[in-house]
């Protein structure tokens, strides 16, 4: 049970993150969506938060794959 509930957290942040990076990729490209972002640095450090949410979430719901049961 533990490592189902691991591995759908792990799934639920993956997905969290992704729909976020698409939102900033989607300020980086036009300039903005539904909010804009003024500060480049501000928006650089966002995106690089979220790319690292979405870095570790994958690398624990890979690590849970290949744990044994």
């Amino acid at each position: 049970m533990k490592n189902l509930r691991t591995s759908v957290l792990a799934l639920l942040a993956f997905g969290m993150a992704l729909v976020l990076l698409v939102h900033f990729g989607c300020i980086w490209i036009y300039g903005r969506f539904y909010i804009a972002e003024s500060n480049t640095f501000v928006l650089l450090a966002e995106t690089s938060f979220i790319v690292s949410i979405l870095t570790f979430s994958g690398y624990c719901f890979m690590r849970e794959l290949s744990r044994p049961r």
